[in-house]
């Protein structure tokens, strides 16, 4: 048997294990994930986050990210800052700490870490540390890239239908689709399209069927987002996730939902974006070459799993 520490973390109620492996001790079979996400024999969580050395020189560090069901998923809103946090209070931060300074002075110079850059599988992500004025975390903003709309990187089989990929595209009579990639894919729906208001729709039923179909050969999550009039700039959201189903909060479907409800021309940037867990803020470039997602990452708790 093993004993792996582990640090139990959550955004806006999006939560995670999240294990430091830089020594490469570990290798996680997809039943083994499943287990440590069971919220009754295991420790509970949304997604299993494992932290390696950087293959990258721009990187402080590489991350393996699973969904609760053991499969891989490229990337993670909630989860990058939920890392960045870790890493950022961590001795690994960054690689100008030398091996010959005191823990004492490692301790204070990963405390005031105000970068960190992380290797997934959708490429490099930067996040910068926003401290309060005493020093202590209070969120993170991360640099997302630019939304792809190119069908065959979200990717789906179907054709573009707009210079911005797949818009409101006819999926069935009843749902009207967008479709693009925040480094994983998404599909976004206006519930206002689905004639309901976004309390009303059935989330894991609806998310399933639309996650499950065909022309995403690699799944996609599904998000359906209303635009609250009322409050400017501001949308609400719930987000089905392959892997998981609905869940608290999806940071790249909060981004996807944002770019979408943009284009349409139902808000402009930042975008506030209210998820069941909480708000995040969408900060999205004129041209839609960036879009940076800011919000918060809390330690739940430390302990030790045996495998």
């Amino acid at each position: 048997m093993a004993h792996v520490a582990f640090t139990k973390m959550e955004g806006l109620g999006n939560d995670f294990i999240v294990i430091d492996d830089f020594a490469d001790e570990h290798c996680f079979t997809p039943d083994e994930i499943v287990r440590l996400c069971d919220r009754h024999f295991g420790i509970g969580a949304d997604g299993v986050i494992v932290l390696r050395a950087p293959e990258s020189s721009d990187a402080d560090a590489r991350w393996e990210f699973f969904n609760a069901d053991g499969s891989r998923a490229e990337m993670c809103g909630n989860g990058i800052r939920c890392a960045a946090r870790f890493l950022a209070e961590s001795d690994h931060l960054s690689n100008d700490l030398s091996n010959n300074l005191s823990n004492d002075t490692k301790k204070h110079r990963a405390d005031d870490v105000t970068e960190v850059a992380i290797e997934t599988a959708a490429g490099v992500r930067r996040v910068a540390i926003n401290r309060a004025q005493d020093g202590t975390f209070e969120s993170a903003a991360v640099t997302m890239g630019a939304p792809i709309f190119e069908p065959a990187q979200v990717p789906t089989t179907f054709e573009a239908n707009s210079a911005h990929g797949v818009r409101n595209y006819p999926l069935t009579e009843k749902f009207t689709i967008s479709a693009l990639s925040m480094g994983n894919p998404h599909v976004v729906i206006d519930v206002a399209e689905l004639d309901m208001k976004l309390e009303e729709v059935p989330v894991h039923s609806f998310g399933k069927l639309i996650g499950m179909n065909v022309a995403f050969p690699e799944g996609v999550n599904v998000g359906f987002y209303e635009v609250l009039e009322s409050r400017g700039d501001c949308i609400a959201l719930r987000v089905w996730e392959r892997g998981c189903g609905e869940t608290l909060a999806c940071g790249t479907g909060a981004c996807a939902a944002a770019v979408t409800a943009l284009l349409s021309k139902q808000v402009s940037s930042p975008v506030t974006v209210m998820l069941l867990g909480g708000n995040l803020t969408i900060d999205i470039e004129p041209d839609i070459s960036e879009v940076t997602m800011t919000g918060p990452a809390e330690v739940v708790y430390h302990g030790t799993m045996v495998l």
